[in-house]
């Protein structure tokens, strides 16, 4: 098969794998002069190379050494103005955040943690879009919400009636909810209800008040969530809205012993 593709793609698909195999293939390892230099010896084009520096550089995933000497080194090896600007560019870029250590143990990727025994567990998230049904109530149009995980059982229990969580990552300025979930067979549910589909306002638990949580925040990087009242055993889930969304909801589930 590979006989019958014409000598140009041959050349583009060697193109792209010498592409792949030059740029840093670990996730978190940032573009260095090395890399540069191993995609001019691939014989790439300015452009390519350009692009991946700006690419990495965009993500805060360079460490190029922009001194006189390594400049000039580069361009001894084929480097031209626009691969070393870029280069130059790219320092212009602020660098992410290492992860604070405020809570010693605490994975630094992004998500919700619940601590067990000394050992950080991350609560599983799913993204639920709304089963959305119009309704009145007398002569005002309401709006009903229905939020579906599909599974039976939240894969983390806690033991505890209070449990506290840690949240790395994820902006703290988000609409942050605790509810209960409605087991029904092969999976969870909860509902939710607006007085009047056409005003501005929060959506409410068709059950009722949602249970209170409490914030800290723990560093720029990472905030506690805790019930404000002990729970009874069940299905919960702590909620928010996804980033710039009015329906789209990210679910952290897990269950009360």
């Amino acid at each position: 098969m590979l006989r019958a593709i014409p000598l140009f793609y041959k050349a583009a698909f060697a193109v792209i794998t010498s592409a792949l195999l030059a740029v840093p293939q670990e996730s978190g390892r940032p573009l260095t002069n090395a890399d540069v230099s191993a995609m001019l010896k691939a014989k790439l084009p300015e452009s390519t190379i350009a692009n991946a520096i700006g690419l990495a550089a965009r993500a805060g995933n360079t460490n190029f050494d922009t001194s006189p000497a390594a400049l000039i080194e580069l361009k001894n090896h084929g480097a031209t103005a626009p691969v070393l600007n870029a280069m130059l560019y790219a320092q212009a870029f602020p660098k992410p955040d290492r992860p604070s250590t405020a809570v010693p143990g605490l994975p630094a990727e992004r998500g919700v943690y619940y601590c067990e025994g000394g050992t950080f567990l991350k609560l599983p998230s799913t993204t639920i879009f709304p089963e959305i049904n119009p309704g009145w109530r007398g002569m005002t149009p309401t709006e009903h919400r229905r939020y579906v995980i599909e599974r039976p059982a939240a894969e983390l229990t806690v033991r505890e009636a209070s449990p506290l969580f840690y949240v790395r990552g994820i902006s703290s300025r988000r609409d942050w909810q605790l509810v209960k979930l409605e087991a029904k067979g092969d999976y969870r549910q909860w509902h939710t209800v607006k007085a009047d589909m056409f005003r501005e306002g929060p959506m409410q638990l068709r059950e009722g008040p949602a249970p209170a949580l409490e914030y800290r925040a723990v560093a720029k990087d990472v905030f506690e969530l805790r019930p404000a009242a002990p729970l009874e055993p069940g299905q919960y889930a702590i909620t928010m809205l996804a980033p710039g969304q009015r329906w789209l909801v990210v679910a952290y589930p897990f269950a009360v012993q």
